[in-house]
């Protein structure tokens, strides 16, 4: 618990976390449009779980991956969990973009909201223990 509060005065934790919550809020926003007409990611799932399978499973755990090892002082371990998000999200917008579907709102805040926390894993540095 005392190498969490260590880590949480980190101003490139806090930042790294907010993105995180930021990458999860973005699902419920528009992730494609077309003609006028918008989805959000989570209206997807819904409509044809079958084509989802393990998507959600895969971002849940990403996404607690990178905030857990923010948090354990780990930084750049987060980067594990940072590519599958990356992955995941611009992967989905391909698939979208084949089908004739644009990206939205949510897909872009959720990929720059990734890539924040590859640039906040990188600017960390590890804290060291007193000696």
């Amino acid at each position: 618990m005392e190498k969490m509060k260590v880590c949480w005065k980190m101003t490139t934790v806090k930042i790294s976390v907010a993105a995180v919550i930021l990458a999860a809020v973005s699902l419920f926003l528009p992730w494609f449009t077309f003609m006028g007409l918008s989805q959000s990611m989570m209206d997807a799932i819904s409509a044809d779980p079958e084509f989802f399978t393990g998507f959600l499973p895969v971002l849940i755990i990403a996404m607690l991956w990178v905030v857990v090892f923010f948090l354990l002082n780990h930084p750049k371990l987060t980067l594990v969990g940072d590519a599958a998000l990356l992955f995941v999200g611009v992967g989905t917008m391909i698939l979208g973009m084949d089908r004739g579907l644009n990206p939205g709102l949510g897909a872009g805040l959720f990929v720059v909201a990734v890539l924040v926390c590859i640039v906040c894993a990188f600017l960390t540095k590890k804290q060291r223990r007193p000696q």
